[in-house]
């Protein structure tokens, strides 16, 4: 058995045309699902019971995929390098809430991001989420880090 099978992502077309396009985009965070189980008919956890929750995010663009919807799902773990950690990260910036924070859904629901999305044979698939940067762009700050020849990337704000 292989270490790692790397397997499709979900369908996101209707009548054979794609829904969403390939490539970054900055999307809002519409909807989040209460955590709901499911039992996986392959793979490492075949059999055993799984909770998940559904991230229902809505592409901000000015071309044709703008409120284009596309869904993220993570387990409920809440680690630092958990799913949902990587998301919250990015909705607030970069900077990941502090252990013991409490959260709503109406704390998150609004809140954008930035998603990359590439295809995958017939799937799309959501291969980055990463925070929104304001102001400079991420090759300017890290050309500025790099540039005062410390090397030192722990002030950088992506």
């Amino acid at each position: 058995m292989a270490f790692i099978e790397i397997r499709p992502g979900r369908r996101y077309e209707t009548d054979g045309e794609p829904l969403l396009s390939e490539g970054v985009f900055k999307a809002g965070l519409v909807e989040i699902t209460d955590p709901y189980t499911f039992t996986p008919q392959t793979g490492f956890n075949a059999g055993e019971e799984q909770t998940r929750i559904s991230w229902v995010f809505a592409v901000e663009s000015d071309d044709d995929d703008d409120g284009k919807l596309i869904e993220q799902r993570t387990s409920t773990a809440t680690g630092p390098r958990s799913g949902i950690n990587t998301i919250l990260t990015a909705l607030f910036g970069g900077k990941a809430p502090p252990i013991g924070t409490k959260l709503e859904k109406d704390q998150l629901i609004g809140r954008s991001l930035q998603l990359t999305t590439a295809r995958n044979g017939e799937y799309l698939n959501i291969t980055n989420i990463a925070p929104i940067l304001s102001g400079k762009t991420k090759a300017a700050v890290i050309d500025q880090a790099v540039g005062d020849g410390t090397g030192n990337f722990t002030d950088l704000p992506c």
